[in-house]
């Protein structure tokens, strides 16, 4: 964590919070018990013990081999699931430049033909209308299959409870029976895996499973490497049993110590048809910072949602309008009180639901709208919309879309949702 980022995270939580970078696990140990909220990469059961005060344990990897999946009464335990986003890019690009002959340049000795354009040219071909076969549709493969879909992949997502169908064009995954799985795994261009480690998928993709795939298939593999027999799937690549693999992630990692370790395969690496990285689908410059702001808006108290206002606050100016959107009882009233203390706003706030209005005035005139009631934009400027910015007011609007084409270009719009099976909440500025 360089020194912006924690420049960054020191500004979210305030100057009455205090940012500690520690370098060692003997240095984290010794501060843990002063910790409310603790950013790592590993954390072991015992040492809640020495976290008295801990509220937030958080990393930003979405393995659960190495961070705790519950904690202790009262301490919310955070994994980060943004990698979707960018770990679906890393899959599409592979699949993109393998159909289009990026690799196959490989095959040929450039010294011997230094411009191989004949030699290329009925060796590429288009992603659109490709079939692939996503094991693990979690936050990353419903991801990956987002995306292929909207390039034109036809994607069948596989989880324990059942197989899903994203079309081209639709919105979501239609479920489909488990009957149609072999057959469509016999038509697979591609088959990615993005399966966690701690769901019994150990050589998941084995011979087994490889015999029911064509000969044109590609395997990628971008979740775990214990998925993946690595002897069986290097027979299948030396005999072109299959037509080539992407392998982000390994049984074990390359290195010195691992070269005779059971079941590692080091001729992979010297396979034409194999493409490896080293683990890094879901490198991003931004990393830490995406971790961070995914961080702050899963938030599951008034505390930090007040924390959250607060630190909005002072980018605000006279005439801003703020879109708050989200269902009943997801926090918006609450992030309204946070923001009106903030402001040095007296008095209490309440939702308008019944009202419609209500001001608080202030160093700042703060004027919180609940819409609902209302059906056009003459009602909105009837309830005194113009007059309020020109005062200078800042405008808390909820249910915007009311307010039509009276929102101005540059409001701020917030979404509260409420996270599923969690007494959480989640705050999306956008």
């Amino acid at each position: 964590m360089n020194a912006e980022v924690l420049c960054y995270l020191q500004r979210v939580i305030g100057e009455k919070g205090r940012v500690v970078r520690v370098r060692s696990e003997r240095a984290f140990l010794k501060t843990l018990p002063q910790a409310t909220h603790a950013l790592v990469w590993n954390f072991k059961e015992e040492w809640f013990a020495k976290a008295p005060r801990l509220r937030v344990l958080a990393t930003p990897a979405a393995g659960r081999e190495f961070v705790p999946t519950k904690g202790p009464k009262g301490v919310k335990i955070h994994f980060g699931s943004f990698h979707g986003e960018i770990m679906s890019e890393t899959v599409a690009a592979f699949m993109l430049a393998w159909r289009r002959g990026f690799f196959r340049l490989q095959e040929k000795a450039i010294a011997s033909d230094p411009w191989p354009r004949a030699w290329l040219s009925d060796k590429c071909s288009t992603v659109v209308g490709t079939e692939a076969v996503v094991f693990g549709f979690g936050n990353v493969g419903r991801a990956i299959g987002d995306l292929l879909a909207r390039v034109g992949v036809l994607v069948t997502g596989v989880t324990r409870h059942g197989v899903y169908q994203i079309l081209a064009g639709k919105r979501g995954p239609r479920l489909v029976g488990l009957s149609t799985l072999d057959e469509t795994l016999r038509r697979a261009d591609w088959v990615i895996l993005a399966l966690p480690s701690t769901t019994g998928t150990d050589n998941f993709l084995d011979a087994k499973l490889i015999r029911k795939l064509p000969r044109k298939c590609v395997v990628i593999n971008v979740g775990r490497g214990n998925a993946v027999d690595e002897k069986a799937l290097y027979q299948a690549l030396k005999t072109k049993r299959l037509a080539g693999a992407y392998l982000d992630v390994r049984k074990h990692e390359p290195s010195a110590t691992v070269l005779e370790s059971p079941g590692y395969v080091p001729e992979l690496a010297d396979l034409p048809n194999c493409v490896s990285t080293p683990h890094s689908a879901a490198f991003d410059a931004k990393y830490l910072y995406l971790f961070l702001m995914e961080l702050v808006r899963d938030v599951s108290s008034v505390e930090e949602t007040w924390e959250l206002a607060r630190c909005l606050a002072p980018e605000l100016k006279p005439g801003d309008v703020i879109c708050l959107e989200g269902d009943l009882g997801a926090g918006k009233t609450t992030f309204t009180q946070g923001l009106a203390a903030a402001l040095g706003v007296p008095g209490r706030v309440n939702s308008p639901t019944f009202c419609i209005v209500q001001e608080h005035r202030g160093p700042s005139l703060l004027v919180h709208m609940d819409l609902y009631r209302l059906h056009t934009e003459d009602d909105v400027i009837a309830i005194g919309w113009e007059d309020y910015l020109a005062e200078g007011a800042i405008l808390i609007v909820e249910w915007p879309e009311r307010a039509g084409a009276l929102i101005p270009p540059d409001a701020r719009h917030i979404v509260f949702t409420h996270l599923e099976g969690e007494e959480a909440r989640r705050i999306e500025f956008k």
